[in-house]
Parts: C-alpha cells; structure tokens; sequence
C-alpha cells in the first residue's frame, strides 16, 4: 500500500501548489464556525456585545431511520444499507449518478482513441473548482485509490469493472484521469461511484475505513457527528460546496428508529418530520390513524440471501431443509409486509419432506458453520432459525458470529464457515452481474508503473501489461523524462497496487467462492455489453439456483412516513421515495403555514382517492354496459 501510495501524493503535491495560484477557485478560506459565539472584544473602554439573539439560528430538520448497522463505507458487502447507500449520494463525489454525468464534479467524461494493446481508453476531466470539504482538490489521486481498495480488498460490492482496468494515468496536476482498461467495460459509466478522501485515508485498510466516519465531503452535506450511543448522525450544510443548487437546510439530524412504536412517537409529536424505516406487522396500520401523517411500503432490490461454500450435494440437501418463508417471518416479525424472493406472497411454508436426504451434511462429521455479522440483528435472527430448522431434522449446526470483512477474506476462504448471511443487492445492473462471474482461479495481470510524461502517441503515459521490455536507451530516455515530469504525470497499472512482499490474489465476487461455469467468457460478454444485462440476470439467478449456491430468504420492505415541520419535494408520501437525495432542497416548515401545508396535504389525498374512486366507478359503469350489451 505505501509503496502505491508515493507517485499519488507526488500528484497530490503538484495539484496543491497548482491550486494555490488560483486559491480564489479551489479553496475560498476557511468556512465560516457556526457552532461558537464571537467573543466580546475586551478594551478600556465601554463596548457593546451583540446580544445571542443576533446570531442567526441555524435551521434544522429532523428524520428517521434505522440505525446503523456496520461502517459507512459503501463500497463495502457488510455495509449494504439503505442508510449508507443513501449517505453516500448525499456527501460523497460520483463520476456519474443514474446514468448521468455530475457536472459539478467534472467537465467532460468520454471514452477516446485507445492505443495498441488497451482494449478501451476513458478519459475525465475534472473540475477545476471540485474540492473536498477541507479545501484538498478532488483530483486523480482519489480515482486510483478506490480502484486499489476494490481490487485488493475482499467483501466488496461490484468489483468486476474494476478489475477490467489495467492503469489509471494523471495528467494536469490531477484534473485529468486517464483509465485504461484490459477488456471492454460498455457501462463504465457506473465506475467510480462514490469516491472517497484518499488524502485522509492514507495507507489505512480499505475494509476499515469510513467506519465510523466520512472525514471530508464533496457533497452539498457533510457528516458532522456519528453517535451510535444516542442514535444521532449530523449532518452540516457544507460551505465549500462549490457547485449549483447548495443545500437550503443548515443541519439535519438523522435520528435512529429502533421500533416502530418510537417511530410512531416521533411523528406523533413532531420530533421528525420524515422516517424511512424498517416496518413491523402493524406499522402502518398505526400510521394511517395520524392524520397528519401519510405512509407507505416500499420495495428494495436488496435481499438477505445464505451464500453456501458447501460441495455441490451438501449444498442442495442443505436448501432442501430450509424454510425460507419461516425465516423471512421469524426474523422480521411479521406475515406482511413480507416478500420471500422467488415464492408468491400467499405460498405456504416449504416443509422439508418426512425423511429428506442428510447423508452429505451429517458426513461432514461436525456442525454445519453459518457465518453471520452479529450487529446485524435482522441477519443475526434469521442464522439462528436456520440452526434449529437443521437441527429438527437430525443436522448440527452452529452460528459463527464475526464481522462480514472477516468472514469474507478469512473464515470462507480457509473453509471455517461453510455459508455467509448476506444483504445482496438483486437487479440487472451489469456490472453487479458481472461480479458474480469473478473467481478466485482468475489470474492477476501485472504490469509495471510508467512515472514519464505521456507521448504523443500515448497521452495517457500508460503502460501496456505484456508488452515487450524496451531497450536501455528507451528505459534511460523514460527515466530521463520520468526525472523531469514525474511531478507533471504519473501512471499507475494493476501490479502496482500490491506491495512487494504481498502476493496478488483475486477474491471471488460471489461470497461462497463457488466458480459458475464458463466464468472469464461469460464476465467478459456482460461486460463488454455483447450480453444483455436482462439475460445475464436472469442467466445468473438460473445457475444461483439449480446449484444452491445461493439461498434467497427474504427481500427488504421499507416504510416511508412523511408528517409534519419538513418541505420537501411534495406534499404526498409518494413524492419522497427518493429519501435523502432530496435533501438539498428540504426546509423547515413555517407554522404559521402549517395549517395550510395540512390542507393542501388532506386535499392532494383526497384527490388521489377521488381519482381512484371515479376509476373504480367508470370501471363499474363499463361492466355494466357489457352484461346488458
């Protein structure tokens, strides 16, 4: 890691003098404190002290949410939650958000001449006004860094368009990253979602970072505080926010809901004025005797699924003994809302037959392993089922309880657990599919690090992986201009990202470690877009299944309340499903305009059911002329 780090701080060096010269455009000075009151000056004379009531309070909003979980780094298996996933559209920098360039954060983004021996050439430019909240460029630095912690970390999200890249180059003291990729990525607009501070990070292990913080933001928020003791994660108006449309709210407040009976208070007295939240049996039925109050489920793509290490026939008696239903339904709490991924909503429990097949678990002489993250408690509940449903049918079985980023790179690799609970996002997103294509088998191309200033010809600087020694009159002309430039332009390739004492190794995108067949052929068809990502899932969940590999045990369901003393995007529920990426434009509700905000509530409700009601009668009216007719 060290050794990968030194040509990103030369870069770093040279941007930061760089920006210096036009301190006006990258870094206006320190934002204004707003937390302390301006001392009194002290004189010989009489003075006046402005009264506290001059300074301006500072507007505040508060919501729910369900507490967190694991760290905020999104990048991360063990942090899959809607909490963390919606933090980070908020504070952190993203190439592209929904297909779409964030033109705040770069000036173009495109896809240019590759030369001979790179299969495909991005190049981007970023802004030359994007800064981290502590004034720091946003610059290539940041780009390499997330490539390096999703390639050699275990337990992350999505990392097959990572590894397709051979070298990411710096040019323009930063403000130009040239990608390089080994084969095709058609959708390489979803890389480099949600960089991250690398200046503050340092040589810092990819799976422990933002943990319990984001130390600096890009965003139009910033994470002020994090107090799991209270329940509380602050969020600050970021002054430094350079781009359009700043945030209108100074604070807002995430509040932990740990059960829907606090969440119902809340509301009730107007503590919060918008929850999102995990809902119980009867949530919303409470919910809808508030009348200032309009709530709703939702469905996410994300589900719990039992990943499982085991040989092919263990696997298959294991799945044959599990009730999912009963899972789903014991370890949430609920009959509704309740979605167990491939059984209808109405579908009995899957008792296993009187005498099912045992023989390949009970051969393995000892208990069955499940793996589970114990600060899950949703995750944590389910594993227990599990064991005792085994256990009904004469199989011992045992929960490890560990941390997801030691499950993921020790406990399964080394054969500890034999399965992994897991929150997994399902959807067709080809390079989430693509992943599950990457295997631990698959070899790890090095190439070498380039430091000169990029040819004509290459203007990237790159190094092409396999290409042939160059001669020493070429190697000392390199090193002469490497000597002159290497502050200017410097290029890093995949072998670098290891240190020398460290071996390369590939950890495999399924959690089990389970190779599909045909693997390399297959991620290289989804990702060069020859296969479509439809029939890649859909491919994908046929093999998941036929082979048990995967378990699917329950899709999340979350509720949406939105109440009082918040103006946001709407005056219905409907209109907030977005959550907090609508932050920016919320403000406080003005009471005296609150009885007015409810009735425009009340009437916009009122329509939707009248809408519905004349629907429901036409349809009536038309049945009826059918049957006289």
């Amino acid at each position: 890691m060290v050794r990968f780090l030194q040509p990103l701080l030369r870069g770093a060096t040279a941007l930061v003098c760089a920006c210096a010269l036009s301190a006006c455009a990258a870094n206006p000075g320190p934002p204004p404190v707003v937390d302390e009151e301006e001392a009194a000056t002290v004189t010989g004379t009489p003075t006046t002290t402005r009264a506290a009531t001059d300074v301006p309070e500072r507007t505040t909003v508060s919501i729910g949410v369900d507490p967190l979980v694991g760290g905020l780094n999104p990048h991360l298996a063990a942090n899959n939650q809607e909490l963390v996933q919606q933090l980070t559209d908020l504070v952190l920098p993203s190439a592209f958000r929904n297909g779409v360039m964030d033109t705040d954060l770069l000036d173009s983004a495109e896809e240019v001449e590759a030369p001979r021996g790179v299969a495909q050439r991005v190049r981007y430019k970023i802004s030359s006004a994007a800064q981290w909240s502590d004034g720091t460029p946003i610059s290539a630095a940041d780009f390499s860094y997330l490539w390096h912690g999703m390639v050699t970390t275990a337990g992350v999200q999505d990392p097959a368009g990572y590894r397709a890249i051979s070298t990411i180059a710096s040019s323009d003291g930063g403000r130009v990253v040239t990608v390089d990729f080994r084969e095709r990525v058609a959708n390489w607009q979803g890389l480099f979602h949600g960089l991250v501070p690398s200046h503050l990070l340092g040589d810092v292990a990819f799976d422990t970072v933002l943990h319990d913080d984001i130390p600096a933001s890009a965003g139009r928020y910033l994470v002020a505080t994090v107090d799991r003791a209270r329940g509380v994660i602050t969020l600050n108006r970021n002054d430094r926010y350079w781009g359009k449309d700043p945030a209108r709210t100074d604070v807002i407040m995430l509040r932990s809901v740990r059960d829907a009976e606090q969440a119902i208070n809340m509301l009730r007295s107007g503590q919060i004025g918008f929850a999102d939240f995990t809902p119980e049996q009867t949530t919303l039925e409470a919910l809808s005797l508030l009348p200032d109050v309009d709530a709703e489920t939702v469905d996410t793509a994300r589900q719990l699924r039992l990943h499982v290490a085991l040989p092919e026939e263990a696997r298959a008696q294991l799945a044959e003994l599990i009730d999912a239903r009963q899972v789903a339904r014991l370890a949430t709490g609920r009959t509704a809302p309740l979605d167990v991924p491939g059984q209808a909503a109405d579908a009995p429990s899957s008792e296993a037959a009187d005498n099912p097949d045992v023989a390949e678990l009970v051969a393995l002489g000892r208990p069955v392993h499940i793996g589970v993250d114990p600060s899950d408690t949703t995750a944590a509940t389910a594993a227990n089922i599990l064991v005792d449903q085994l256990a009904l049918h004469g199989v011992s079985a045992k929960v490890v309880a560990d941390r997801m980023r030691t499950l993921a790179a020790e406990s399964l690799p080394s054969g500890t657990v034999d399965a992994v609970l897991s929150w997994d996002t399902v959807d067709e997103n080809p390079l989430r599919v693509a992943s599950s294509y990457v295997c631990a088998s698959d070899p790890v191309p090095v190439g070498t690090t380039s430091s000169a200033a990029p040819s004509a010809a290459d203007p990237a600087g790159s190094t092409t992986p396999g290409s042939p020694e160059p001669s020493v009159a070429d190697t000392s002309a390199k090193d002469s201009a490497a000597a002159e430039r290497t502050s200017e332009e410097t290029a890093t390739s995949l072998g670098d990202l290891w240190d020398e004492d460290e071996t390369p190794e590939t950890f495999p995108g399924e959690l089990s470690g389970v190779c599909p067949p045909d693997a390399a052929v297959t991620r290289a068809a989804i990702l060069s877009g020859e296969t479509k990502a439809a029939d890649a899932a859909r491919a994908l969940a046929e093999w998941q299944a036929r082979s048990h590999v995967v378990v699917p045990l329950l899709a999340e369901s979350r509720l949406l309340a939105l109440g009082e003393g918040i103006v946001g995007p709407g005056t219905t529920v409907d209109a907030w499903r977005a959550g907090l990426a609508t932050a920016p434009e919320w403000t406080p509700e003005d009471k005296d305009l609150a009885a007015t905000s409810t009735a425009t509530r009340e009437a916009a409700r009122g329509a939707d059911k009248g809408a519905d009601q004349d629907n429901d009668a036409k349809q009536g009216t038309n049945e009826d002329k059918g049957r006289k007719e």
